[in-house]
């Protein structure tokens, strides 16, 4: 399963795409704690698994699979299944709205082409 990039109340605050906090602690049983980036978005900032706000997508997402699998959980579910983002990267206008990479301008989109991850 495929998404789009993180949105600021799911996986940009836990990591995992479609990040519903209540379905990736309750579902998931993902615990732990976090690391702030540095610099944080002064209007969407980071608390990881304290975060409150839920994250539409994910809900669907994560109730969909969680009714399929019933009682025999998560494990059913990737035992055949895999779940990302094809831009694990997070976009934000100056006043924290996200930013879907289809909505790039031109010159982001270029900057993004030009870095090189390796050597």
């Amino acid at each position: 399963f495929m998404g789009m990039n993180p949105g600021p109340f799911g996986m940009s605050q836990n990591g995992v795409p479609f990040g519903d906090t209540t379905a990736v602690k309750d579902f998931l049983g993902v615990t732990g704690s976090h690391v702030k980036p540095d610099p944080e978005h002064p209007k969407r900032q980071i608390a990881g698994l304290g975060c409150k706000r839920g994250e539409v997508s994910g809900q669907r997402f994560w109730t969909l699979i969680s009714n399929q699998c019933g009682e025999l959980g998560p494990q059913a579910f990737f035992a055949r299944n895999f779940v990302y983002n094809y831009c694990p990267l997070a976009f934000m206008t100056e006043s924290g709205s996200n930013v879907t990479p289809d909505k790039l301008g031109k010159e982001e989109r270029q900057k993004l082409v030009e870095v090189r991850y390796w050597k």
